[in-house]
């Protein structure tokens, strides 16, 4: 099985934050047998991102994304998703009602941008946040002759990784079969020879 990563932000593309999320990722498909042969930086325009999805889909089976899923205008990668499988967004009631309980927690009212977070590909599993407000989402998709799974995840560490070894590698591992094998990966430094 061949991945690819898509990490999405312009934060990224012009040096502000490191791309921790990519090594993260990287490091579990390894450790899962599963060979990443490409990683992408886009930044947030959704045309750019529905090219990166449409090269990854040439030479991926599983393509996983981190970023672009927040309450900013500029976090547009559900919206691109959609344009790149062609199905509509609809609300998520379960994650609607998530965002609404976390913001009376913090007596936060609900915005439009906030709102955003809550729709969703049609025919998506789900994957919940429990530290934030935007949920994964992993998608199915049929394009140039093979089945192509999308994994899309929110941005910040302390919510991309529990949400990926706790929910969405189970969920892959279930959906897709993995391979059986895991890698182990160790360094050996050796000095003074």
């Amino acid at each position: 099985m061949k991945a690819e990563i898509i990490s999405i932000g312009t934060e990224l593309l012009v040096g502000s934050i490191l791309n921790t999320n990519a090594q993260f990722l990287s490091r579990q498909l390894a450790e899962n047998a599963v060979d990443v042969y490409h990683q992408t930086t886009v930044g947030d325009n959704v045309g750019r991102l529905v090219e990166a999805f449409e090269q990854a889909a040439t030479r991926a089976d599983l393509v996983i994304t981190s970023g672009g899923l927040g309450p900013t205008a500029d976090d547009v990668t559900i919206q691109a998703l959609s344009k790149f499988i062609q199905k509509p967004l609809r609300l998520h009631h379960p994650t609607y009602r998530h965002v609404i309980r976390l913001l009376k927690s913090h007596q936060y009212p609900m915005t439009t941008l906030i709102a955003k977070q809550c729709y969703v590909p049609r025919g998506s599993w789900i994957i919940k946040n429990y530290f934030g407000t935007a949920p994964g989402v992993l998608m199915n998709t049929y394009r140039q002759g093979k089945n192509i799974w999308i994994l899309v995840l929110p941005g910040p560490p302390r919510e991309l990784t529990p949400m990926f070894t706790v929910q969405a590698l189970p969920l892959l591992q279930r959906l897709i079969k993995f391979p059986k094998e895991h890698f182990l990966i160790r360094s050996v430094k050796i000095t003074g020879l």
